[in-house]
């Protein structure tokens, strides 16, 4: 006997409130039941995985397999007080600048961070400290 999810059966005033709420129960668990499987179902849809023969989706555009020019880091950008010793460590390591100059420039800002401040407000005590941090990466040499 196939019965909406909706209507009652016919004799449903002669039941027991017990048996009632068990059928508001169980009839509330079989709509939430079927709405998920429709909710699935049109979100398999519309997400669908492509076929073998890729006929849900476009070809994939390759991406571009070159680098962008990256300019040279040169010791002018650094302090004078630690251009020569970053200069010296990074020949004698036999590295590009900056992987010495980045994480000495850090290590710089967190030795005066915490002794120079701003106080971006005059009539307050409100002072700002150095917040200061770097990455560096590089293509694996050959």
């Amino acid at each position: 006997m196939s019965r909406s999810l909706h209507i009652p059966p016919d004799d449903f005033a002669s039941w027991s409130r017990a048996r009632r709420d068990e059928w508001f129960a169980t009839s509330n668990r079989e709509i939430v039941a079927h709405e998920r499987r429709a909710e699935k179902a049109t979100y398999r849809e519309s997400v669908s995985a492509p076929r073998q023969n890729g006929a849900h989706w476009n070809v994939p555009k390759p991406l571009p397999s070159g680098l962008l020019p990256v300019p040279t880091f040169h010791l002018d950008f650094l302090p004078g007080s630690i251009a020569p010793w970053v200069g010296d460590i990074a020949d004698r390591m036999q590295c590009p600048l900056e992987f010495v100059a980045v994480p000495a420039v850090v290590a710089l800002g967190a030795a005066l961070g915490r002794k120079i401040a701003i106080r971006p407000q005059r009539r307050t005590d409100c002072s700002k400290r150095l917040t200061f941090g770097a990455a560096s990466w590089a293509v694996p040499a050959p």
